[in-house]
This record gives C-alpha cells, sequence and structure tokens, in this order.
C-alpha cells in the first residue's frame, strides 16, 4: 500500500522490459486497486516495448479507481 515502495517496483519491473509486460498486463486485473495503477505505471516506464499491453491499457481507463485509471492514461 505505500506509494514509494509501489513506485520503485514499478521501476524495478520496468527494466525487465517486454519480458515484464505479460505479467504486468495480468495484473491489471488485480482485485486491489494500487496492484493495477502500479502495473500501469510499470508499463508506462517500459515504453513502447509495452504495446503488447496496450489493450489492457485501454480497458484500465474504465477502471472504478481513479488513481488506476490516472496511471493507464499515462500509460496510453
Amino acid at each position: 500500500p505505500d506509494p514509494e515502495v509501489r513506485q520503485n517496483l514499478g521501476v524495478a519491473l520496468a527494466r525487465f522490459g517486454v519480458n515484464a509486460v505479460g505479467p504486468l498486463t495480468d495484473a491489471l486485473k488485480n482485485p486491489v486497486p494500487e496492484r493495477r495503477a502500479g502495473a500501469a505505471y510499470a508499463l508506462a516506464l517500459i515504453g513502447p516495448a509495452a504495446r503488447p499491453g496496450l489493450p489492457a491499457l485501454m480497458d484500465a481507463l474504465k477502471d472504478p479507481d481513479p488513481e488506476v485509471r490516472r496511471q493507464a492514461s499515462y500509460a496510453v
């Protein structure tokens, strides 16, 4: 739940690049909003290599949690 830890984890996962896209895309469906937001943030950090996750990010733009929507919009 700590935003700073979540941000650091997102940076670490982004270093895996395209190999992290699948697990992060799956994490966008996690029941915990903070995890969904963190996954979207990490996908944003991966950049263009995260393109396979774009459909899931587009779905996340409709998430009920505003932080998830914010991070998904940043990633898109």
